[in-house]
């Protein structure tokens, strides 16, 4: 017989039942991934803490118009602010109006007042009205960032550490009271820069330091310097972490080395970064003087005194007497171990435990 070839390859049999192709099952619908959560999640705690910090909106936008908090700082950062919203971006470093009537330097950098200034600038005419309500609102959003570093920086602990750390910064009035409305002081600037310093000394140790990600510790340090006088207290506190490291940490443990490394790199590239902001944009002379307001070459030395005193523990760590003896002593120890087995080898019923232990 000849069988004659179907058309289709899988075409049944001629005779046969073919099975009935049961019915397709419905796709499943996609679910709300934890990515998601922790999203809405977020923008939840934000929104608290944007309610917390603006909840006494009503006492400082009034029908007269805008007031601020009531102390003699808030008035004068907006009163410097609208001077140069005025004149943008030209800092005035000498106030004729204090001390009269001789006039006095102002003693404060600049950054707070220049970010308040630009954004003034950027959203209006350069009127009172307009940058005092500026100056009011500046320091929420400024809030709200030190909100999200507490959350990040707990975060590399436990995801859960990351989320309280966020709801405290939120809600204790500590934290929230220089990030609250009509609060148009540097503080609140200061706390986010501080915690961004030490965000990137982390970065160093977390994985082995680089110029770029020292980067972002030497413009940290370099916009402090321009924030408030006294961020030389940074440079202590991220100096004390890396000594106490250098200390704790046993030979041979790369922590140490990293942090330290971080350290010297950053400090180094904020002392250049200082250097030649201070020489231009600074006042006349500045750059030459180691007074410690409002900014001057101190910050300058200071930086890079940090930078050389983290470069003498990176060395310590590296060629330390500790160290080279841990690293002879496993070598000493390998080759031991290598004889020893090369004679259990070559005469196994020769050699004696006794006699393998004295050769090594």
């Amino acid at each position: 017989m000849v069988s004659i070839p179907s058309m289709h390859r899988n075409a049944p049999a001629i005779g046969s039942n073919p099975r009935p192709t049961p019915p397709s099952a419905p796709l499943p619908r996609p679910t709300r991934g934890p990515r998601t959560g922790h999203l809405i999640a977020a923008g939840a705690l934000l929104a608290v803490s944007l309610l917390v910090r603006l909840a006494p909106s009503p006492k400082f936008f009034t029908p007269d118009g805008v007031l601020l908090a009531t102390d003699g700082d808030t008035y004068y950062h907006a009163l410097r602010s609208e001077r140069i919203a005025r004149a943008w971006p030209h800092v005035p470093w000498f106030d004729p109006g204090m001390n009269h009537p001789y006039g006095a330097e102002v003693i404060w950098p600049p950054l707070f007042d220049q970010l308040i200034a630009t954004s003034a600038v950027a959203t209006g005419p350069a009127t009172a009205d307009h940058v005092a309500a500026v100056a009011a609102i500046v320091p929420v959003i400024l809030g709200l960032g030190v909100v999200a570093l507490a959350a990040l920086m707990a975060a590399r602990l436990t995801a859960l550490a990351g989320w309280e750390a966020a709801l405290l910064v939120a809600l204790l009035p500590a934290a929230a009271r220089f990030g609250c409305i009509g609060r148009a002081d540097h503080h609140v600037l200061e706390s986010l820069l501080a915690g961004l310093a030490v965000l990137a000394l982390t970065q160093g140790i977390r994985h082995r330091s680089s110029w770029p990600r020292a980067s972002l510790l030497a413009t940290v340090l370099a916009l402090a310097f321009w924030n408030w006088p006294g961020s030389a207290m940074y440079l202590l506190v991220l100096g004390a972490c890396v000594a106490a490291l250098h200390v704790l940490q046993p030979p041979g443990d790369p922590t140490a080395e990293n942090a330290a490394l971080q350290l010297a790199r950053g400090a180094a590239m904020a002392g250049v970064l200082l250097g030649l902001s201070i020489g231009l944009l600074g006042p006349p002379g500045a750059l030459w003087s180691m007074r410690l307001t409002p900014i001057s070459g101190l910050s300058v030395v200071l930086t890079l005194l940090t930078s050389a005193a983290a470069a003498v523990i990176v060395l310590a760590r590296r060629y330390a007497p500790a160290t080279r003896g841990t690293s002879s002593s496993r070598s000493s120890s390998r080759s031991c171990s290598r004889a020893g087995i090369r004679g259990r080898r070559r005469s196994p019923a020769r050699r004696s435990p006794t006699a393998s232990r004295r050769s090594c």
